[in-house]
């Protein structure tokens, strides 16, 4: 088996991906055999750790042994920080992202039941003033007792644009009709 040594740890170690991480010039050179960095992956991830913790000892103006003391105090903070919108705190993840794009648009939350229900009237196609609540069904039959343009375009198979505009009202009262006559 190949082996390589670490050049920060000198242990020989296999010489594979799962030891050594891939050069960035493999990018480059797609067809080329694997490039594997001279440094382990656990001396890496070391350089790694000791150069995020030389910046934050930077940005809060301590020394590195003072590090760790400042920084549980850093973390104290942070949890004590508030969310944007506590009221949204509770719901799921995908709720709540969509709540916070609502609100951001002017859309006032008061409860879970009534985004629910403004959810639901936000998703139909055709929203209808009295007639509440809409399960898929009867909002299909609304749909076609109201007989928009689309629908009767449909009936015509052609396209609402392709149709003059008299002619819709026309097929519009044939169709009433012939309801009437049926349900008689």
């Amino acid at each position: 088996m190949d082996t390589k040594i670490c050049n920060s740890c000198k242990k020989e170690l296999p010489n594979n991906l799962k030891f050594f991480r891939r050069k960035r010039k493999q990018d480059l050179y797609p067809n080329s055999t694997v490039l594997l960095l001279n440094r382990c992956r656990v001396c890496c991830y070391a350089i790694k750790k000791n150069k995020a913790i030389l910046s934050r000892c930077a940005e809060m103006g301590c020394e590195v042994k003072d590090y760790k003391e400042n920084w549980k105090k850093q973390r104290k903070l942070y949890k004590k920080r508030e969310t944007k919108y506590p009221e949204i705190a509770h719901l799921s993840v995908g709720t709540r992202q969509t709540l916070r794009e609502w609100i951001r648009n002017g859309y006032v939350f008061s409860t879970y039941e009534q985004y629910k229900i403004d959810t639901r009237r936000k998703c139909r196609k055709y929203y209808y003033e009295n007639d509440g609540i809409l399960t898929k069904k009867e909002c299909g039959k609304v749909f076609i007792e109201n007989m928009p343009d689309s629908y009767i375009a449909n009936v015509i198979n052609r396209k609402v644009n392709e149709i003059p505009k008299e002619i819709i009202e026309t097929k519009r009262i044939i169709l009433k009709l012939k309801r009437e006559l049926i349900l008689k």
